[in-house]
């Protein structure tokens, strides 16, 4: 029987103003088997600027950012 198991981990942006939370999710995602945090910004001009250097396939976005929201990220 085929393996359905993922060949290689899913990349993961992470734009979290926030010190503490930003470290816990990113601990979390690295910890998490199939998920790698490889891109972490603490603002929206630095995900801007950073996220498309090295695209992830998923964004876990913080929607109250300070200067610029989330969802105008």
């Amino acid at each position: 029987m085929p393996s359905t198991a993922p060949t290689s981990a899913i990349s993961v942006g992470l734009v979290e103003d926030n010190a503490g939370i930003r470290r816990a999710f990113q601990r979390l995602i690295n910890e998490t088997p199939g998920f790698s945090c490889i891109c972490i910004c603490d603002c929206g001009e630095d995900a801007i600027r950073e996220i498309p250097k090295n695209p992830p396939d998923v964004v876990l976005m913080d929607l109250h950012l300070p200067n610029m929201s989330g969802v105008e990220c």
